[in-house]
């Protein structure tokens, strides 16, 4: 189904995987002498039986706690649920692209999320 065309079949997500739920965590650590000055507030969105949830947590100054879960529903989409599933895929997606800021010293640099570019 590409953009400029409707969809009139249904998808089948997740035909060959078992699992359905995946998390992962990342513990970003600076410098001693650098801190996070810029965390993104936690993120939440749902689709039907999709859910998305982003979690950040200020462990010390320099250390900042990243959380990620994911669950999916191997149940098929339908094709007048595709706008609305899109929307979810989006607003995912542009959360794993939020950035967090740390300062050192007088300057402040910001990163993405390890290996989300």
């Amino acid at each position: 189904c590409g953009h400029m065309h409707e969809c009139s079949h249904q998808l089948h997500l997740h035909q060959h995987t078992v699992n359905i739920e995946y998390i992962s965590s990342y513990l970003i650590v600076l410098s001693e002498d650098e801190e996070f000055v810029e965390v993104p507030e936690n993120s939440e969105y749902s689709f039907k039986a999709h859910h998305f949830n982003m979690n950040f947590e200020l462990k010390e100054p320099n250390e900042l706690f990243v959380q990620i879960s994911v669950q999916t529903s191997k149940k098929r989409i339908d094709p007048q649920d595709y706008k609305d599933f899109k929307m979810y895929v989006k607003s995912v997606l542009n959360a794993k692209k939020q950035l967090i800021g740390f300062k050192k010293a007088a300057s402040t640099s910001k990163v993405s999320l390890p290996g989300k570019g």
